[in-house]
């Protein structure tokens, strides 16, 4: 089953935009959401840094674990490329 990671903070506008895409993601997909905050939480924030590698540094960020895609910002506010970041396959 396709996972994604939903890096995002409590008060990212755009985060919050594309919640409703994470869940009809997550409901017509089957697609499992982990969503990790990270302006609150220094871990969680160097978890996503791990991830980035230094191509991202803006959120939400979007990644794929199996594949080591991702969608950063505003990319991540785009239905068709969610779904297709979540069903690349490695």
């Amino acid at each position: 089953m396709a996972k994604l990671i939903d890096y995002y903070g409590e008060e990212c506008v755009i985060c919050k935009k594309i919640e409703p895409l994470l869940n009809k993601l997550k409901k017509e997909e089957g697609v499992i959401i982990q969503r990790i905050e990270v302006w609150h939480n220094a871990g969680n924030q160097k978890k996503m840094m791990n991830h980035a590698k230094g191509r991202c540094q803006a959120l939400p960020f979007i990644y794929n674990p199996d594949t080591d895609e991702f969608l950063c910002g505003n990319a991540a506010d785009n239905y068709a490329a969610l779904k297709k970041l979540a069903k690349d396959k490695k």
